[in-house]
């Protein structure tokens, strides 16, 4: 789709803004379109729209629930958000896309940092559950 391709080369002289425009047109045009709501997530993403990324996100995955990128995307925006739900996107897009080192390193990052561990063979004694770091991000101090 031209609305799409043309959002592609403003998204690459970082026009994000103008890219975003064009990727609403493309979804205007054809609304399972999953790559312009995918394109759009990560345009919203450079500009820190998070939230904007997110909303972007779902539909993409709904529509296209094997694209390991959209899921990474979504682990992404929860990760700048400070949430915990972006280790599910990262280890979606690793089950879905075994080789995206991206999301290897990015899901180590906010593991590591909450104390989760990332070994194989999942917790080990002294590892943390996801709920306990769930409270351990509630709790003061």
């Amino acid at each position: 789709m031209e609305a799409l391709h043309r959002g592609e080369k403003l998204f690459h002289r970082k026009s994000y803004l103008d890219a975003i425009d064009l990727y609403s047109r493309a979804i205007e045009l054809d609304p399972k379109y999953a790559s312009a709501y995918l394109s759009r997530g990560i345009a919203s993403e450079r500009l820190g729209a998070y939230q904007r990324a997110l909303k972007d996100y779902g539909p993409a995955i709904e529509l296209d629930p094997k694209d390991a990128y959209a899921y990474h995307g979504r682990g992404v925006a929860y990760a700048n958000l400070g949430s915990i739900n972006a280790l599910e996107g990262y280890s979606r897009a690793i089950e879905l896309d075994p080789k995206y080192a991206s999301a290897y390193r990015n899901r180590g990052s906010p593991m590591s940092a909450w104390g989760v561990s990332t070994r194989p063979g999942g917790l080990q004694p002294g590892d943390r559950t996801r709920s306990q770091v769930c409270l351990c991000l509630l709790q003061p101090g």
